[in-house]
């Protein structure tokens, strides 16, 4: 499950994006203005930050600015500013997209979409607390000390993140991993996850059981 900041000093406005990104099966959190934006995300790592323009104490713009010091999260700037000006200033800031308001449901969460698949794509490693996983190198770190998965095991792991928030049945982890003419049995899948629950010590939570139906991470 993605991580969105929606930044916008509008009340409606963040509610009505909320409904939209909570459907879609975003985490969403919420800030009124670019100076709030910027606290949240020296506390919390964000996927994808939705931003306005017109905000009291920090305009998007200077807050583009700022997130780009330290993040090349994805931005982008939700406004009723339609000129050209406006959109080759956002651009040159960093931001990724600019969608105009009035903006069309549809067309905006296409644009999220295109954005979400090329995180996934690209994302070579993820970090949720004390545990970091990088899929380059196959190693994990719980708590700042490697600990050594096997190969299986690493990859069910790091299937289930990338797919994070969603549950996926023995039989997805069996013919992802093992592939569609092994003779592996479910159980296997079992013992490979109690493996990597111990081996996750504090975090072992994070992968969760759904009952009758498979596993999910879940931070």
């Amino acid at each position: 499950m993605l991580k969105l900041l929606i930044v916008e000093d509008e009340k409606k406005i963040r509610e009505l994006l909320k409904i939209y990104f909570l459907r879609e099966n975003y985490k969403v959190s919420e800030a009124e203005n670019g100076r709030i934006a910027l606290e949240m995300m020296k506390e919390e790592t964000f996927d994808i930050v939705l931003l306005d323009i017109y905000m009291p104490e920090l305009d998007g713009f200077d807050t583009c600015r700022e997130i780009r010091k330290t993040s090349n999260v994805p931005v982008v700037i939700l406004t009723a500013l339609s000129d050209d000006e406006s959109q080759l200033l956002a651009y040159e800031i960093g931001a990724d997209d600019f969608i105009i308001k009035p903006f069309k449901k549809d067309i905006l969460l296409a644009k999220i979409r295109r954005i979400s698949e090329r995180i996934s794509v690209n994302q070579h490693s993820y970090k949720f607390g004390g545990l970091e996983i990088d899929k380059d190198s196959y190693r994990i770190l719980v708590d700042s000390r490697e600990v050594k998965f096997a190969p299986k095991e690493f990859e069910i792991l790091l299937y289930l993140i990338e797919n994070k928030g969603v549950i996926k049945s023995r039989d997805d982890i069996l013919i992802h991993i093992w592939g569609y003419d092994s003779e592996v049995f479910d159980r296997v899948v079992d013992n490979h996850i109690k493996k990597i629950r111990k081996k996750l010590g504090d975090y072992s939570d994070y992968v969760k059981t759904v009952v009758s139906i498979g596993y999910k991470f879940e931070v």
